[in-house]
């Protein structure tokens, strides 16, 4: 996930677009767009790592950041699924360029013009699925190592995560995957199977290039 420096105060549009580009794993250069009017067809949201998440009822998630210092405000709000996003400066202080960017996505939405939304593919999810139920299959601390971000044995060490896969193989036998469902980029479900049952594994990935394990259960 891109950090942001609320503290900076000499900004470039192009860097703004190259923040978009980069969160909503999408190819291609935004563009830059005129003003406009539109509606507010908005759910609620949730916040976190400086962004605002809202689920837009006609255009699907949405994310955005906003920020300004004596001089100027910023805003930018991007569609992850679709590759499109909006970058609106002000030299006004705190000027409120929320709504601006809103309506410039409304007016693209209203035009018909919007592109239509990626469904994640989840290369990553899968190839690290597999690489986990490889591991909890016959464990290995170097293999953990490597697969798993720095959290993952700081919150339980590899003992007692060894541990734990044993006893999964010793109650199912070889696990192999039979099913994953990625719900994004990042994050997916999967159904193991093994000789006496099935055991259902979720995973997260951490923002590294490639993603690490941040998270795992088993049930």
């Amino acid at each position: 996930m891109p950090t942001f420096l609320a503290s900076v105060s000499t900004v470039r549009l192009s860097d703004c677009c190259r923040v978009i580009v980069l969160a909503s794993g999408v190819g291609g250069v935004p563009r830059q767009l005129s003003p406009g009017t539109g509606r507010t067809r908005l759910s609620p949201s949730g916040y976190g790592l400086g962004l605002v998440v809202t689920h837009d009822l006609d255009m699907g998630p949405m994310v955005s950041h906003g920020g300004g210092l004596p001089g100027y405000g910023s805003h930018m709000r991007w569609l992850p699924r679709r590759g499109v996003g909006v970058v609106c400066m002000a030299n006004v202080t705190y000027a409120r360029m929320g709504d601006l960017a809103l309506e410039l996505l409304e007016i693209l939405h209203d035009g018909g013009v919007l592109p239509p939304e990626h469904q994640p593919r989840g290369e990553h999810v899968h190839r690290r699925v597999a690489e986990l139920t490889a591991l909890l299959n016959c464990w290995d601390d170097g293999v953990a190592t490597t697969l798993f971000a720095d959290n993952v044995l700081l919150d339980l060490d590899a003992g007692h995560r060894r541990a734990a896969a044993e006893a999964l193989r010793a109650a199912h036998g070889p696990l192999r995957v039979q099913s994953v469902r990625v719900i994004n980029e990042c994050t997916g479900k999967a159904v193991l199977e093994g000789d006496t049952g099935t055991v259902a594994l979720e995973v997260e990935l951490s923002p590294h290039v490639p993603p690490r394990i941040q998270l795992y259960t088993t049930t």
